[in-house]
């Protein structure tokens, strides 16, 4: 797992088969995004998993992560909506 910042979030990363896929919940924090849930609906299938993760207090957890497609996928939608 690495951690990356991007407009003052951090973004944690895990890797999947050999690429680096995003914690869902960090990617909609960071774009104002407010029900994860919903947002991963709109999603490609195939570019959303689950993984196991660090949290803030140390603990291994369960969450959904996205590919680098669906993270580009939902910028495009909050730019759009922006406009």
């Amino acid at each position: 797992m690495k951690t990356e910042q991007w407009n003052g979030y951090d973004i944690r990363f895990v890797e999947v088969d050999g690429e680096w896929w995003a914690v869902a919940t960090d990617v909609t924090s960071a774009l104002g995004l407010k029900q994860t849930s919903r947002a991963i609906n709109s999603l490609e299938p195939d570019g959303v998993t689950s993984s196991k993760v660090i949290d803030s207090m140390g603990r291994a957890q369960q969450a959904n992560v996205i590919n680098e497609f669906n993270i580009y996928n939902w910028c495009l939608k909050v730019k759009s909506r922006s406009r």
